[in-house]
């Protein structure tokens, strides 16, 4: 089938990628899912005569499991090539590293490589990631990824790195090869966003928007419960993306406020959409990555704007955000994408801020005329927009 889409979700370990992946394709119609672990699991008994599990996965010699993941690999692009299914999703992970264990000298273990790409010819790569503090929940409370890794803060944020990097560097390699024509889309998405954003995003029908707002400052909470509305009100014609989905910031925060009182423990409270969790942090641990932190939350951020076609702007804030201020020069000067601001105040914004942002600037003193004219904005513009354009000429 010409129209069939084959996504590729990958990421560290630890995320809760598949229980997601599960929860979001429920009730959908014509999708197919891959679970490359569980096709290795087949592979080595019918094949290779082992009985491999997760326990015993680091027992078996490495280049024997390497073959029975590049059979399960072989095996899925068969029947992926031979599905009806409109959507196709494969899902396993990507680089990580363990304990040195046995033929894993460095303790990095790679679940793909570019080989893997071109036999799967996906449309879409969507790095799928979480939290550090509930990658590493989860991964206290598994007795087999307890065995071998310490998951400090620091490990998994390189693991994120590493995986990050890695299927950027695939990507690049396997599309500048003369055998591979395609295209490949690619995108970071957090497990905080509700699984109806990644329904949008896998059909690949909507526009992608980035929903860029102050995440600082004395009004944060009210602040938020206007920002979900807006969220909902944009999904309903967008995949919203939203960066503080990943609440590292909340981190850094705890942190900072650690450092001005002297404490040797960081107290961090982070609230998701179906629960809220407290962790006490010895400041040492922290301080250890916390310049890994920081410079991930900007560098993501970015990225997330490159992947979207266009950036909202929820300006909630009367005063200036360095964040926002720095989400808008991008989007402008480096990613082509279109600019609309909502600031809820009859004065305007800097000029040095209206100069990046452009003319789409919505502001007054009535907050939700002001996004429902916004919106209306994006809804009659948004064919025009470059990089939407050029994103559905790539689906052909």
């Amino acid at each position: 089938m010409n129209n069939k889409r084959v996504i590729l979700v990958t990421g560290p370990p630890g995320n809760q990628r598949d229980e997601y992946l599960q929860r979001a394709i429920k009730g959908m119609d014509d999708v197919g899912y891959h679970h490359v672990f569980e096709y290795m699991q087949q592979v080595a008994l019918n094949y290779f005569k082992t009985n491999l599990t997760r326990e015993n996965v680091f027992d078996i010699p490495k280049n024997r499991l390497e073959d029975i993941r590049d059979a399960s690999i072989d095996e899925i692009a068969k029947r992926i090539n031979l599905s009806n299914k409109k959507i196709e999703i494969i899902s396993t992970p990507a680089r990580f590293k363990v304990k040195p264990i046995r033929d894993y000298y460095s303790g990095f273990v790679d679940g793909l490589n570019e080989s893997h790409i071109e036999k799967l010819k996906p449309d879409m790569i969507i790095l799928f990631i979480d939290d550090l503090l509930r990658v590493r929940r989860n991964l206290r409370q598994d007795e087999h990824w307890k065995r071998h890794i310490t998951p400090d803060l620091k490990t998994l944020a390189e693991w994120r790195q590493s995986a990050q990097e890695q299927i950027e560097n695939y990507i690049t390699q396997v599309e500048s090869s003369p055998k591979y024509s395609k295209y490949i889309d690619y995108i970071i998405f957090a497990r905080e966003h509700p699984v109806e954003t990644f329904q949008d995003l896998i059909k690949g029908e909507k526009p992608r928007v980035y929903l860029s707002y102050n995440i600082t400052g004395r009004e944060k909470d009210k602040a938020m419960g206007k920002i979900e509305k807006l969220r909902e009100e944009l999904s309903k014609h967008f995949v919203c993306i939203d960066p503080y989905a990943i609440k590292d910031w909340d981190i850094v925060t705890a942190y900072d406020e650690a450092l001005e009182k002297g404490s040797d423990k960081v107290s961090v409270k982070i609230k998701y959409r179906e629960e809220t969790l407290k962790e006490e942090l010895y400041a040492n641990e922290v301080g250890n990555c916390i310049d890994l932190i920081r410079s991930q939350i900007v560098s993501r951020d970015l990225r997330l704007i490159d992947f979207c076609h266009a950036i909202f702007v929820y300006h909630w804030a009367e005063a200036p955000s360095y964040g926002v201020m720095a989400e808008v020069i991008h989007a402008t000067t480096k990613a082509s994408a279109y600019v609309y601001v909502v600031y809820p105040y009859k004065k305007r914004l800097s000029p040095f801020f209206e100069h990046y942002a452009g003319e789409k600037i919505f502001h007054g003193d009535d907050e939700n005329q002001l996004i429902e004219k916004a919106i209306s904005a994006m809804v009659n513009e948004y064919k025009t927009w470059p990089k939407y354009v050029k994103a559905q000429k790539n689906m052909r």
